[in-house]
This record gives structure tokens, C-alpha cells and sequence, in this order.
């Protein structure tokens, strides 16, 4: 994404060594609030029905917190973990029968082992859901700051969050009509470029900020 500093932010070991070592359980609802949409949606992408994919997502989580005592933070980072051991629970569902038998969850020994296992190489999918997420997390945080106008602007040459009946969507503006959005809003193109300007600038600073204030930066 254009204009977005590289590389993304990553979880960082010290807030999965907090919850690894139970120091601090208020983590965990930043925990969530960061993962958890990431999970569901990447469920929905890999095709399960929304109910099944808040299945494993739900399940996702309830081994990670059961486990996450065995994270080693040396094996990877722990953002590129969760994606293994979610799509290793999607296989999970895929293998139940049609008659919907459920199969035995995994043993201690086997959620250590997964808990430890080093991530695959990279996920397409998964890096461009977690971006976004970021991403529109940032946005909505940033949006009280500037008028209706600005704002408008911007969603019509940058960038936009749609809510659908599957959860937000990250629309990025590839081809900006700039004099076209300036004649709408009765201001000169020249006024367009600089609150696209300002409120990128803007938004990069709350990405590094959002990013740092959840512990996610290395």
C-alpha cells in the first residue's frame, strides 16, 4: 500500500512473553482486539462458512491461550505463528467426516509441539488481512480529528473502510479522480492534494503509534 512505511509492524516478544507468563491478564483484550478479526476473516477467505470459521476462530484462541506458555519467541514471530496454527485448524475442520464427527482436540504435547512449530514461509492472505486491519483500525482512530469535507476528500483519492455484512472492508483508491472530487466539494485541485497529504501523514504517525501502543513493533 502506497504511502504506508515498510515493513508492517510485528507482534514483538515482549507482550507475548507478558501473556506467556501471565504478568499482566489485561493483555489479552488487546490481544484479541488486534487478532481475533484477523483469524475470522482469514477463515472466511480460506472458504469456511461463517459459522464454521467463528468455529475455529473460537478454537484458535482457546489453544493459543492454553499454550501460549510454550511460546519460544526464538522459532519466529508470533504473528506469522498464529497464521500456522490457524490454517492447521482449518485442515482440522476440512478432515471431520460429513456426518459431522467430531474429532478429538489436540493433547497437551501436541499444542506445545504446534505451539513451538516453525512458521511456513510467507501468506499471502494473511499478511494483506493483517495489514488492513491495521490499517482501518488506524483510520477509524484518526477520523474525529478532521472535518467532513477533508475527510471526504480523502476517502474519494486514498483510502475508505466500508462495513458489509461480513465485516469491514479496506478499499484503497487506485486510479484518484482529483478534479472531479475538487469540483464536488467546490475546491481547487491543488486544496485535494494537500489534505491527501496531511491525513496520510497523519495516518502513517497513528500505524507506528497503534502499532507501538499494542506492542507490536520489533
Amino acid at each position: 500500500m502506497a504511502g504506508i512505511p515498510n515493513p508492517w509492524p510485528s507482534t514483538r516478544p515482549t507482550l507475548m512473553l507478558r501473556l506467556r507468563d501471565g504478568q499482566n491478564e489485561a493483555d489479552w483484550p488487546t490481544f484479541l482486539d488486534l487478532y481475533l478479526p484477523i483469524v475470522l476473516h482469514y477463515c472466511r477467505k480460506r472458504g469456511l462458512q461463517e459459522a464454521d470459521a467463528r468455529d475455529v476462530t473460537q478454537i484458535v484462541f482457546e489453544r493459543v491461550r492454553r499454550h501460549i506458555r510454550d511460546y519460544d519467541p526464538k522459532k519466529g514471530r508470533f504473528r506469522g505463528l498464529l497464521a500456522c496454527i490457524t490454517r492447521n485448524e482449518i485442515k482440522r475442520h476440512h478432515s471431520k467426516s460429513e456426518r459431522g464427527r467430531v474429532q478429538g482436540g489436540l493433547g497437551d504435547e501436541d499444542g506445545e509441539h504446534e505451539m513451538n512449530s516453525v512458521p511456513a514461509g510467507p501468506d499471502l492472505d494473511w499478511d494483506r488481512i493483517f495489514n488492513a486491519h491495521l490499517l482501518e483500525s488506524a483510520l477509524e482512530r484518526i477520523r474525529p480529528e478532521f472535518g467532513d469535507k477533508p475527510w471526504r476528500a480523502f476517502e474519494a483519492v486514498a483510502y475508505r473502510v466500508e462495513r458489509t455484512p461480513q465485516g469491514k472492508n479496506l478499499v484503497t483508491v487506485d486510479d484518484p479522480e482529483y478534479a472531479r472530487v475538487a469540483e464536488e466539494l467546490g475546491e481547487n485541485v491543488g486544496w485535494v492534494y494537500q489534505v491527501k497529504s496531511r491525513i496520510k501523514q497523519r495516518l502513517v504517525r497513528e500505524v507506528l503509534y497503534l502499532a507501538d501502543e499494542m506492542a507490536l513493533l520489533l
